[in-house]
């Protein structure tokens, strides 16, 4: 193999190793956004946002809001975090090119 290929292999691997480390997918085309809040109305920081069959997840910032990129598809999605109940919402459908949110109140145990 020549230097010259050699090297722009490991420029593209060094520039796709960021997309498999953090979990982007170049497939991934639906967009789910929502907030996680307490019973209380109070933002959920750091719940964890998961979709059934996906390896996907998200996690909340401060003000409780997540963004997550994945393929289109239907998804159960469920919210978790310690010392809360988790919450699912079944049957989503997450379509190619647009946003679709879902919105949770967690109750805490």
């Amino acid at each position: 193999m020549s230097r010259r290929i050699f090297v722009a292999l490991l420029i593209l691997g060094a520039l796709a190793a960021p997309l498999i480390c953090t979990g982007v997918t170049l497939d991934a085309d639906a967009y789910a956004v929502g907030t996680v809040k307490d019973t209380n109305s109070n933002p959920v920081e750091g719940a964890t946002i998961s979709f059934s069959g996906s390896p996907l997840t998200a996690t909340t910032n401060s003000a409780g809001q997540y963004f997550k990129a994945l393929p289109a598809g239907t998804y159960d999605v469920t919210a978790s975090k310690s010392g809360y109940q988790p919450s699912t919402a079944y049957g989503i459908v997450f379509v190619s090119g647009q946003p679709t949110q879902v919105d949770f109140t967690l109750t805490g145990n």
